[in-house]
């Protein structure tokens, strides 16, 4: 069972002490068993914290903690004088720092590893997690596909967990001897205060691209919450920057970190990727850091991951680890789960599984897969509902100009109507674009499949290591890569290679 959902007192005027509140009844005697922030999850001694969202205030559920058993509550304002009240100016920040003290402050007994941007952010904590095992360290990591202790993988309820996950996740790691941990750190959880009190000893930035407009309205609203991380960096820090990213070259000068580490494969920089030589499984190429030059194998293919390895590069070097560790580290790691996955590649055509959902992640994808094929790149894919629709016709822009063949389909359309989605899509396919429409996604793939020859590449792409597609409020099992098997287990009698 995770730490965090072990049985654990604390005594609650220590947890008054460490949000800096005020109370406005005596707390000796008292003592806190959960911290919690949904009223509906509320029992008998927990601490409840009455959070302040752009929807909902939780203020107005104080009532209800306090009738199912709250100990007390932590507000922003008082409502009723009369009820065991603690007032702190951010009950977020107060999350934060209860979380901390609470699981005994375990931030403080690990290196702490932070890796922010658009894209890249999982696959680079990974590649540092190589890295430091390659180097005889012991790293986990947090982040979209959950976190690994001893590469063993536990689901998380977001890529930045809220404080009390977090904070009892590094709390296991600590309990497990691990010596650090590389976590992505999502605009969302910067601007909700998830990550709070931390303490980087580098932080890396892979790029900004367009996504979350939604939520962040403008990029340059976006770049703003990413600058954060870096602004308020403590130091001694590293920051480990790519500058070839415009957003890049602008936080170079906003980082409060003491050292800065810049990274490029087209633009002047501390470490420089050079000579890059692509295949269907892995990626050679010279890395020049300052001095020093080094010949890199990287066991993924497509020029994005040399960008995520040149940031986990930057970041080993901040550690102090030797280069040759970095590169024994980086030629170990064979990918992760739906991030340029290879699920077929014994046959005439190779078959890929990836995440890209953004415009940017998407011509990447679709970029490595031309530099693989021999032939012609097929990509299958969609956009998810009720998320950024700005974003739906530059994905179509992208696909229609960069593929031979598109097949737009659904990803998760969730709430919204899946033909309108797909309409959305299609209005910035280029004209003469050959494209298919086939809303199923399962029937969309299998299609997609059918057309291709030797020395083709199948691009299924949005949803990666998902395997579940959300229509309406419903969650359905569905996975890329069983889907794909399906179909060369019927048609051919070939097992993908994983």
């Amino acid at each position: 069972m995770p730490l965090e959902m072990r049985n654990k007192e604390i005594q609650l005027s220590a947890l008054i002490e460490a949000i800096y509140g005020e109370a406005t009844f005596s707390a000796n005697g008292y003592s806190v068993s959960r911290l919690v922030s949904d009223s509906r999850k509320v029992r008998r001694g927990d601490l409840f914290f009455a959070l302040v969202g752009e929807t909902v205030d939780a203020h107005s559920h104080v009532p209800e903690a306090l009738e199912r058993g709250a100990v007390a509550v932590v507000v922003e304002r008082v409502l009723d004088p009369s009820a065991p009240v603690i007032c702190v100016p951010d009950t977020r920040i107060a999350l934060a720092q209860a979380a901390a003290e609470f699981y005994g402050m375990p931030h403080l007994k690990l290196e702490l590893i932070g890796i922010t941007g658009t894209n890249g952010k999982t696959t680079t904590t990974y590649m540092i997690k190589a890295i430091a095992k390659a180097a005889g360290k012991s790293f986990g990591t947090i982040g979209t596909l959950g976190y690994t202790i001893n590469d063993k993988r536990h689901p998380l309820d977001f890529t930045t967990p809220g404080p009390v996950q977090l904070f009892g996740t590094l709390a296991e790691m600590v309990e497990h001897g691990l010596d650090g941990v590389a976590m992505e750190v999502s605009s969302h959880g910067i601007e909700q205060q998830r990550c709070r009190g931390l303490i980087f000893s580098a932080i890396g930035f892979t790029n900004l691209t367009q996504d979350h407009l939604d939520y962040h309205h403008d990029m340059e609203s976006y770049f703003a919450v990413k600058s954060r991380l870096f602004e308020e960096a403590e130091s001694p820090s590293t920051s480990v920057i790519g500058v070839d990213d415009e957003y890049g070259a602008r936080l170079v000068e906003k980082t409060a970190s003491e050292r800065v580490i810049t990274y490029a494969i087209n633009s002047p920089a501390d470490l420089v990727a050079s000579d890059i030589e692509f295949a269907k499984d892995h990626t050679k190429f010279t890395l020049r850091a300052d001095n020093d030059i080094a010949a890199i194998r990287l066991g993924v293919p497509g020029e994005f991951n040399v960008y995520n390895a040149l940031c986990a590069i930057g970041i080993g070097i901040s550690m102090g680890l030797p280069l040759d560790a970095v590169a024994a580290g980086l030629e170990s790691f064979k990918g992760i789960p739906g991030r340029l996955e290879l699920v077929h590649g014994s046959g005439d055509f190779a078959v890929y599984v990836d995440y890209s959902h953004t415009p940017d992640s998407l011509r990447h994808a679709i970029q490595a897969c031309r530099q693989i094929a021999e032939g012609r790149v097929i990509t299958v894919f969609g956009a998810g509902g009720d998320r950024d629709r700005d974003k739906r016709p530059k994905m179509g822009d992208v696909a229609g100009s960069l593929s031979d063949i598109i097949v737009i389909t659904n990803d998760n359309p969730r709430t919204e109507d899946p033909a309108r989605i797909i309409d959305q899509i299609v209005s910035g396919v280029p004209a003469g674009a050959t494209m298919f429409r086939i809303e199923d996604r399962r029937e969309a793939i299998r299609h997609a499949l059918s057309l291709a020859e030797a020395g083709d590449v199948v691009l299924i792409a949005g949803k990666g290591h998902e395997d579940y597609q959300i229509i309406g409020k419903k969650k359905n099992h569905f996975d890329d890569r069983e889907v794909a098997q399906e179909w060369f287990d019927e048609f051919s009698g070939k097992r993908f290679e994983s």
